[in-house]
C-alpha cells in the first residue's frame, strides 16, 4: 500500500518560537524521545533545552513505554527504532493512553512507515532533526496549558505567566520593569503603595537614583495609557506612593469614550 505523505516544510530559523512557547504554562512538560541515534537525539534535546521541556531520551522501546506509562505529554518515535518496533510502540501507546506520538521519518521511509500511521501515530517530524521545525510542531501538538492567572482591574487585565497587558481587549505594549510595577499596583485592589515598596519590589538589588528611575516608569505607563483615555488611572499619592484608580478603569477609556 502506498502512502503520499509530505514531510514539513522548512521554515527559516527566527525567534517566533521562542516568543510563543514564553507565553505557555511554566510546568514542565515531557517528551519521551524514542531515538536509537544517541548523537541526534543529545543533539535534538540540547536545541529544545530553552524552550523549557523535559526530553527523556530512550534508545530501546520497552524503556520508551515505561516512560510513557509515567508522566509523558507526548511521544516522538523515530523509524530508525525499525518499522515493527515502531508500529508496535504506535500501537501500544495510542490504545492505552490519550499521549500523542508523532513520527520522526526520512523522504525514504514513507512505505516503512505506514502499519505506524494506521496504528494511529502521525508523520509530522522530518529527519534529520531540524530543532526549530521540532519546536513549531511541539507547540501545536502538546496538550494545551492550563489557563494562567489573571488579573483584572475594572476593564484591565494583566496575565503575569505572559507578561501580557489589555485594555477592554486592547493589547498595551510595556516593558518588563513597566509590567511589573502595573503589576504591584494592580494587586493592591485600589490601596495606595508606598515608594519604598516598588523600589524594594522592582530593584531587590539596588540601583542608582531608583526614585527617578520609578518615576519614569510611572510616566511612560501613563504615556501608554494615553490613547486608551485612562492614563489618569495611576495615581499620585502625595508623600506616600502611587495607587490604581479602578473607577477611572471603569468609566473611563475607549469604550466609554463611543
Amino acid at each position: 500500500m502506498s502512502h503520499q505523505i509530505d514531510l514539513p516544510a522548512r521554515k527559516p530559523l527566527d525567534h517566533d518560537i521562542l516568543r510563543l512557547w514564553a507565553r505557555r504554562s511554566p510546568d514542565i512538560q515531557t517528551v519521551v524521545l524514542l531515538e536509537p541515534d544517541v548523537g541526534e537525539a543529545q543533539r535534538l534535546t540540547e536545541g529544545l533545552a530553552p524552550l523549557g521541556l523535559r526530553v527523556l531520551s530512550c534508545t530501546d522501546p520497552l524503556r520508551a513505554l515505561a516512560h510513557v506509562g509515567l508522566d509523558a505529554s507526548l511521544v516522538i518515535a523515530s523509524v530508525r527504532i525499525g518499522p515493527d518496533a515502531l508500529t508496535r510502540v504506535v500501537d501500544v501507546v495510542h490504545s492505552e493512553t490519550t499521549v500523542p506520538v508523532l513520527i520522526a521519518y526520512g523522504a525514504g521511509d514513507v512505505e516503512a512507515i505506514g502499519p505506524a500511521i494506521v496504528a494511529g501515530g502521525r508523520p509530522v517530524i522530518a529527519l534529520p532533526y531540524d530543532v526549530h521545525d521540532v519546536a513549531v510542531v511541539l507547540q501545536h501538538d502538546l496538550p494545551p496549558p492550563p489557563p494562567p492567572p489573571l488579573v483584572e482591574v475594572g476593564g484591565l487585565s494583566l496575565v503575569p505567566n505572559w507578561y501580557d497587558t489589555r485594555y477592554r481587549g486592547h493589547a498595551i505594549d510595556l516593558s518588563r520593569l513597566e509590567f511589573d510595577l502595573l503589576l504591584e499596583l494592580a494587586s493592591q485592589n485600589g490601596r495606595a503603595v508606598l515608594r519604598t515598596t516598588l523600589i524594594e519590589a522592582l530593584w531587590p538589588n539596588g540601583s542608582k537614583d531608583t526614585k527617578s528611575l520609578l518615576t519614569a516608569a510611572i510616566k511612560r505607563i501613563r504615556t501608554k495609557f494615553e490613547p486608551l483615555g485612562i492614563d489618569q488611572a495611576v495615581r499620585t499619592v502625595r508623600g506616600i506612593g502611587y495607587r490604581l484608580d479602578r473607577q477611572v478603569l471603569c468609566e473611563s477609556g475607549i469604550e466609554a469614550a463611543k
